[in-house]
């Protein structure tokens, strides 16, 4: 228990304007009071003794003589003691002690309060002061006895706040083994699932022609149960990791039209099973939205399940729209809707409301759960309108451009005087802009920002140039309108220098000619307005070329599916097979990633990730770790620009997207640890 300072004594005692002069009439009641101590106490506990489970509490006569005896200590104490941090200390441990016992902290007030009345009764009369001139001595006394009860709280209110610490304390344990309980089992469940999936879909396509209709079907309905299965583990592993804080957003820049498009067919299937009508208004012109695509397509797939569920023979209508810098969507129903009490309910974990008998339960009571959380984690808020029997409205709105992460600063375009402060290049991600627009600048670093490059700007050629022979840029991106230059003289001089030579350029212009830029040796050439996808694909084209990804593994069809997987993403595989080699490997400046292979290399697995951390370039890579059984394999948190792909769900084409965007600048975190 924590006594008051002095400094606390020293603002108490000022707020309650206790002086010297209170002191010293304190000490003279004292002397009045002292010969009727005995007297005063019996008073005082035939006032508490008549409350009944005091009464029961005090009802040995041993303990009762001994706070009686402690009581009349008290009062002199009360009247003399000087008010340091031990007479506190003292005060708290009392108050500990009865909170110990249960005596609730009101009798405490009150008994306080029938003790000033007390001591004021007996001095006025044993006095003989008479009321006017013994008014200044009640007022000092009063005084007094509330700067006890302000300290004698504070050992309330000091218990309580350990009690419910350690209460929160346990419960906040209870929930984390919670959390790792159904993480695990929901891995342990899914491994043998998505074998089960596996096979069956294996089976069912590669023997089409040897098994009957009937046959199929009843593999159907396997995959189509499994399928159900994998989503109700899969929602319940999402709440195990929103509540352990462990579910991470990775914002992207998603072309709308292709997304809205899968939306919309996804809607469709879910439609069947109850024949609902499916209606999609799409009066969204955005052509993208810088968002988790992953996630919002959870959403989105959760809100239209739970409308397809909850109508039948009716329709379900999606609404998308966009004003104010934001995509609106909204999903509307014509089911069996939601009573107004019941709403804040549905947002419950694991809670389901009684539904007609017309409506299965099924599910685990997660889903709105989930997409609720997730919408604030996206910027938004889940809205809901609904009425019994006439449906339900589900609404919500993701802005269009990249809001500024919680604690991270936006990133900053960079020049020639903070040349010092521009970080490390990362698998070559510096872009160095000359451009006399500021504008372009800015927009430029605006779009590749997000996409992790490193944007240097200029708005001078000569300075420029100077500083991209000091950063060694993947790319130029010049502007050929210079006051001073011409761009194609420009390009000529680039190609000229030792140091710039083979620095790709590309030519951003509002002017179309394309086949002169390419003749004097731009190897891209962007018309402006620049779409950032058109920027995003001309860097990867020039920034893939000679680039090398290493991989580590022991396993001869890992190698040749890694290295499949890396000539597809137009770069340089280099095999190793042991953790001497792989460091050496890393030395070469063109190396831009590591595929290890943590089952079977070197017989080191996660050993040989601890020794690339310790490499000099290991900043600079990007690495991808294989694995079967990926939740085994922990990734040390001090080790950073790591991802975990799990081999069973994960292809050579995805390994080979995923490098192609690590070359192209858009490496996608949600796409490898997705469950």
């Amino acid at each position: 228990m924590t006594p008051p300072g002095e400094q606390e004594i020293q603002r108490r005692l000022a707020f309650l304007d206790l002086s010297e002069e209170d002191w010293a009439r304190l000490r003279e009641m004292h002397a009045v009071i002292h010969p009727h101590r005995a007297r005063l106490i019996e008073d005082f506990y035939r006032v508490i003794l008549a409350e009944p489970e005091l009464a029961k509490l005090l009802a040995d006569p041993v303990v009762l003589k001994r706070l009686q005896q402690t009581q009349a200590e008290y009062i002199s104490s009360l009247l003399t003691a000087p008010r340091t941090t031990d007479y506190f200390r003292q005060r708290l441990r009392i108050g500990t002690a009865h909170h110990r016992i249960g005596l609730d902290s009101r009798w405490f007030i009150v008994s306080y309060h029938h003790l000033e009345r007390l001591i004021g009764t007996w001095f006025v009369a044993r006095s003989g002061y008479g009321p006017e001139r013994a008014a200044p001595y009640l007022a000092s006394l009063h005084r007094a006895v509330y700067l006890e009860i302000g300290f004698t709280s504070d050992a309330y209110v000091q218990t309580l706040s350990e009690q419910l610490r350690g209460e929160t304390e346990e419960a906040l344990k209870a929930n984390r083994m919670k959390s790792e309980f159904l993480s695990r089992m929901s891995h342990e469940l899914r491994t043998p699932l998505n074998a089960i999936i596996n096979f069956t879909d294996y089976v069912r396509t590669q023997a089409a022609d040897q098994i009957s209709p009937r046959l199929q079907d009843r593999l159907q309905r396997v995959l189509s149960n499994a399928d159900h299965l994998l989503a109700l583990i899969n929602d319940i592993l999402d709440m195990s990791r929103l509540d352990a804080g462990r579910l991470e957003i990775h914002r992207e820049a998603v072309p709308m039209a292709p997304f809205l498009d899968e939306i919309a067919r996804l809607a469709e299937v879910l439609m069947r099973k109850n024949e609902n009508a499916f209606a999609f208004e799409n009066g969204c012109r955005v052509e993208r939205l810088f968002t988790d695509p992953i996630r919002l397509r959870q959403i989105l797939h959760n809100l239209l399940t739970n409308a397809a569920k909850f109508t039948r023979h009716g329709t379900v209508r999606l609404e998308v729209g966009a004003d104010d810098g934001r995509v609106h969507f909204a999903v509307h129903d014509t089911g069996v809707g939601i009573a107004k009490a019941d709403i804040p309910l549905i947002f419950q974990e694991f809670r389901q409301l009684p539904q007609p008998n017309t409506v299965a339960s099924e599910g685990t009571g997660l889903g709105l759960a989930i997409s609720q959380q997730l919408c604030t984690m996206l910027g938004s808020t889940l809205e809901v309108e609904s009425e019994p029997g006439r449906g339900s409205s589900f609404r919500f709105s993701i802005p269009i451009s990249s809001p500024e992460m919680p604690g991270k600063a936006a990133a900053p375009i960079y020049t020639f005087a903070d040349l010092a402060r521009v970080p490390p290049p990362r698998a070559g991600r510096r872009v160095m802009v000359i451009d006399d627009d500021p504008d372009v600048v800015i927009q430029i670093h605006d779009q590749l920002g997000p996409l992790g490059y490193v944007v240097v700007g200029s708005l001078e050629v000569d300075e420029g140039l100077a500083l991209a022979r000091e950063i060694a840029p993947v790319a130029i991106l010049l502007d050929i309108k210079f006051p001073r230059f011409e761009a194609w003289s420009v390009i000529h001089q680039i190609k000229n220098d030792p140091q710039l030579a083979g620095v790709p350029v590309i030519v951003i212009s509002s002017l179309e000619n394309r086949s002169l830029g390419r003749e004097l040796g731009a190897a891209e050439y962007l018309v402006k307005p620049i779409r950032v996808e058109q920027l995003r694909q001309a860097l990867y084209r020039v920034a893939s070329v000679n680039q090398r990804v290493v991989v580590a593994s022991h396993d001869e069809r890992v190698l040749a599916e890694a290295r499949a997987a890396v000539e597809a993403a137009h770069s340089i595989p280099v095999e190793v097979q042991s953790t001497a080699t792989l460091l050496r490997a890393l030395d070469e400046d063109r190396t831009v990633a590591l595929v290890l292979d943590c089952d079977r290399f070197d017989r080191e697995g996660l050993r040989a990730l601890r020794r690339v951390s310790e490499h000099p370039r290991s900043a600079q890579l990007h690495i991808i770790c294989l694995s079967r059984d990926p939740e085994r394999h922990p990734i040390p948190e001090h080790i950073a620009n790591v991802v975990m792909l799990d081999r069973g769900r994960f292809g050579p084409e995805f390994l080979s997207g995923w490098l192609a965007r690590i070359v192209g600048g858009q490496p996608d975190p949600a796409l490898a640890r997705r469950p």
